[in-house]
């Protein structure tokens, strides 16, 4: 356990010595090797734009379609010398990678290879191992679930017919989406009530969560964001039990 110890040592010939131990919590939270985070990457640039996150919408309409896979690694029992990634669902991906970055589509040298998402549910589980190949001693896997979108998808009804009846389009989306702390949530659709939104950092973070009453068809919510420092979010919406997401950027 964390905490100050006294280490007493007495020799054979009568001589005593007293020690103090200082055990770091810090130094003892990584017990095994592990996956520490499955993070999505923008291919034209090669940067980092969040942490995949279970039960995550991923919209291709608002993040872009030139989109990677990486995940990130954490050395505690071993040395992790290998990363074997397992991606099912609409598309189905299977990747060992023996060199860092562990990029689930490949890269030269941290160019990461584009993924040609198609909307669907997918589920992805990557495991470290002590020796190349996925060979040795495994260590922790990490497992996330998620979904790919493209832009929100219409409501439909049935008529007597058997005829499908466009209704309203549920939206959810900030305009402008890149501004200097002050936006505005528009939201439409014709059911009335909560909205649900989160802001994410880079790392996955939670940094913003806001509840809101939606109650007209067309409602437009200002959002005054002063704490926020400047760089690239994820924003994730939640209305009429759908999942809209969005970048926002932050800069002067």
């Amino acid at each position: 356990e964390p905490g100050v110890y006294t280490l007493t040592v007495n020799s054979q010939v009568g001589c005593v010595q007293v020690y103090e131990v200082v055990v770091d919590p810090c130094e003892t939270e990584c017990i095994v090797s592990t996956i520490k985070q499955i993070i999505l990457v923008n291919a034209d640039n090669d940067q980092d734009v969040m942490e995949i996150q279970d039960g995550m919408s991923i919209d291709l309409i608002q993040l872009g379609h030139n989109i990677a896979i990486r995940v990130e690694e954490e050395s505690c029992s071993f040395e992790v010398k290998s990363v074997r990634m397992v991606m099912s669902g609409t598309q189905s991906q299977s990747r060992t990678e023996s060199k860092a970055p562990w990029a689930l589509f490949g890269d030269s040298n941290g160019d990461f290879a584009a993924w040609e998402a198609s909307p669907g549910n997918y589920n992805l589980t990557a495991t470290p191992y002590s020796e190349k190949g996925a060979r040795g001693v495994p260590g922790l896997s990490r497992q996330v679930s998620f979904s790919i979108t493209q832009g929100p998808q219409g409501n439909k009804s049935f008529s007597s017919l058997g005829e499908v009846e466009e209704l309203i389009i549920n939206k959810a989306y900030l305009a402008p989406n890149r501004t200097s702390r002050h936006t505005h949530l528009h939201v439409e659709g014709e059911q009335n009530g909560l909205v649900e939104l989160s802001i994410f950092n880079t790392l996955g973070s939670k940094i913003v969560e806001l509840t809101l009453d939606k109650s007209s068809t067309k409602q437009v919510f200002p959002l005054e964001l002063p704490h926020m420092a400047e760089g690239m979010y994820w924003v994730q919406i939640s209305y009429a039990q759908q999942q809209f997401s969005a970048r926002l950027l932050i800069d002067n």
